[in-house]
């Protein structure tokens, strides 16, 4: 019994050491460039004076999945989690990162218009 538990232990500390290797060598691959991707600029002034987003703060014009997330995370903070489900629950996801990048804009303009009271 005691050797079966001794060696049970072994393999789950072997295991565990695997483990942890793999999450260094993937955070150590999250923090290295693409190669042919630009790094994310982040825009000198993302939200207007008021501090809900700005339409396109983005030079290519289409908002980014952090900007997108902002302002649904702005829109949380001031009307509350059910007000930003309800935006995304409009473009059939629950979460920001669902949303395909072709809905990026549409999104950010329901939050924006749900941040207006529109």
């Amino acid at each position: 019994m005691k050797s079966d538990q001794a060696q049970l232990t072994r393999q789950l500390n072997l295991l565990i050491g695997e483990l942890v290797k793999t999450v260094e060598l993937l955070q150590k691959a999250a923090r290295q460039p693409i190669p042919g991707v630009e790094p994310h600029r982040q825009p000198s002034s993302p939200q207007g004076a008021d501090n809900t987003p700005n339409e396109a703060v983005n030079p290519t014009g289409t908002p980014s999945l952090k900007e997108l997330s902002d302002a649904v995370i702005t829109l949380a903070n001031k009307q509350g989690r059910s007000a930003a489900l309800s935006v995304l629950e409009q473009f059939g996801v629950g979460r920001v990162p669902d949303l395909s990048p072709a809905q990026y804009p549409a999104a950010l303009t329901a939050v924006t218009k749900a941040l207006e009271g529109r």
